[in-house]
């Protein structure tokens, strides 16, 4: 007993002498969580790109204003350059299926009614251009979802299956879809993108456990979300889709075997908030940082650890290997994603553009079912924020809007 006393006697004496000689540990400082990750991304879109959408380089669309609306920005007048303006009397005939759509959902989201806005029935008309089989000609992966997304979110009135069936018809074996329907397998931008559009409103929830599967099946042991197309590599804007699309489609994402794909997500976030495209990105750019958004968004309700503090170092493993220019004209950085998806809103200028099929592009990437929640809030705010914006003209670059600010 007495041994036993002198030894706790001893442990005790060195523990004091221990805390007197050496200095307190600093506490660590918590791992920054995913709305603190949001908020930065946020202050970084405000303070970098801001000017440029004033300046008329960029053009708000429907995956800018999925930003404002799930960061809850839509009512602060500094994020109002997020609020897209419409000139509906302009489209027509000439107008792609991916601008009828995401400004159909667009001016849903703020509480307007697309089937009667300017003496336009733009719901109508967009319904009018379904073929008698229930496709839609020119339709791809990239944009049908959001097709069938806005006039599902519209209450129109159009053969629903017919489109369904149509859009499982460009659905890959594998889950998966491609941009330009070309390739055999799927690509992972186009797909979460997918998930995005065919979520905005509730739906046939098994139509889309393949793509789900496929996502998942991309996943590799790093945590990236990594096709087998052509240009597949480990990128912050496949891996944003990825996880923005899964959550929209109400996949758990505090699921342990998601883990490592947001710890490698959020790698790509750098100390002043912005997103990095890949490894070999010297600074952040608008496509892969508003792309970040929508998945932080996505990520905001789940119980994922929000892992290490930004750094300016990410994943390693991603490829160098550059993509073609993006199909809507808009000028990509040497490690620009191949598959761009198709979608109106141009919101390139002086920065980097949408990089693989970073379009939407939107994201955007969200998480649309949070969207719309917000939006009943905040639609009485925002409506009279954006009709007192000018409304511009929509630029001729690009002609879809299903990217975030890029093409879907």
């Amino acid at each position: 007993m007495k041994k036993t006393k002198s030894l706790l006697a001893s442990l005790l004496a060195v523990s004091v002498m221990t805390a007197a000689a050496v200095p307190a540990l600093a506490a660590v400082p918590a791992a920054p969580s995913a709305a603190d990750r949001l908020e930065s991304a946020m202050e970084y879109m405000r303070d970098n790109y801001a000017d440029d959408f004033e300046a008329g380089l960029s053009t708000a669309n429907m995956w800018t204003l999925l930003c404002a609306l799930g960061a809850d920005k839509a009512a602060d007048p500094d994020y109002a350059f997020l609020l897209p303006s419409f000139d509906v009397a302009a489209m027509g005939e000439e107008t792609s299926l991916s601008q009828y759509a995401t400004t159909i959902i667009s001016l849903e989201l703020m509480g307007e009614n697309p089937a009667d806005m300017d003496g336009k029935n733009l719901v109508e008309e967009l319904a009018g251009r379904q073929n008698e089989d229930g496709s839609f000609t020119g339709a791809g992966g990239n944009d049908l979802p959001f097709v069938i997304g806005a006039l599902n979110l519209a209450g129109a009135d159009y053969d629903a299956e017919g489109a369904l069936s149509s859009l499982e018809a460009l659905r890959k074996a594998d889950g998966g879809y491609s941009w330009d329907n070309t390739a055999a397998v799927g690509n992972v931008d186009t797909s979460g993108l997918a998930l995005i559009g065919l979520t905005v409103t509730e739906g046939n929830e098994a139509f889309l456990e393949p793509t789900i599967a496929y996502l998942d099946g991309t996943l590799n042991e790093e945590g990236c979300f990594v096709g087998e197309d052509t240009y597949a590599a480990a990128n912050s804007c496949s891996q944003a889709t990825a996880l923005a699309g899964l959550s929209a489609a109400g996949v758990d994402l505090s699921a342990e075997k998601y883990a490592p794909a947001v710890t490698a997500f959020y790698e790509y976030q750098t100390e002043d908030g912005g997103f990095v495209y890949d490894a070999a990105s010297e600074e952040p750019d608008f496509y892969s940082t508003y792309q970040g958004v929508l998945a932080l968004i996505g990520l905001l309700d789940t119980d994922v650890p929000a892992g290490d503090a930004p750094s300016d170092a990410v994943t390693e493993g991603t490829s160098d290997s550059a993509a073609p220019d993006s199909a809507d004209g808009n000028e990509t950085s040497d490690s620009g994603n191949a598959e761009q998806t198709s979608a109106d809103a141009d919101t390139s200028g002086s920065r980097s553009n949408n990089h693989k099929t970073s379009d939407p592009g939107l994201n955007p990437l969200i998480i649309v079912a949070l969207v719309v929640a917000v939006a009943a809030v905040a639609a009485c705010i925002i409506v009279p924020m954006v009709k007192k914006k000018k409304t511009a003209a929509p630029t001729d670059e690009g002609d879809d809007e299903n990217t975030p600010p890029s093409e879907s």
